[in-house]
């Protein structure tokens, strides 16, 4: 796979990695689509990230696990900004239950095997993790 590493805004990340048209003809259908449906999350991901910023920043912080500094940088993003940065064919969003016990109790919750009250237990141990920080 060829790939030109492009500088972005360093705040955000020191490289943009974008596949070249002779790589992207080398992709098959299935992960071409997948790129694509990596992009349009990413896209998603960002605009309602600025929107909750924008409408309540504490909040938006506690719930998408950001740091001061990196709320403020998608705050800042310009529209061209976030086009381009969710053009990385990388998911932006992390999965933050890297806590296998808090999944458990997530699963189990929406399986019905267990009562409502671990859903609060899933929160507390959530509201204890670490927000992200810029690079």
């Amino acid at each position: 796979m060829i790939i030109a590493v492009v500088p972005v805004t360093q705040q955000i990340m020191s490289a943009h990695i974008e596949i070249q048209p002779s790589a992207r003809e080398q992709l098959d259908g299935d992960t071409a689509n997948l790129i694509e449906e990596i992009r349009a999350m990413n896209l998603n991901y960002l605009i309602l990230a600025q929107h909750l910023i924008r409408k309540d920043r504490a909040q938006a912080m506690f719930r998408l696990g950001l740091s001061t500094e990196l709320a403020d940088v998608i705050n800042n993003l310009t529209i061209a900004q976030v086009m381009e940065i969710a053009r990385l064919p990388q998911m932006l969003c992390r999965f933050r239950f890297v806590e296998h016990d808090i999944l458990n109790l997530l699963g189990d919750k929406m399986s019905g095997r267990v009562p409502l009250m671990p859903n609060t237990h899933a929160a507390i141990l959530l509201a204890g993790s670490p927000a992200e920080h810029v690079v």
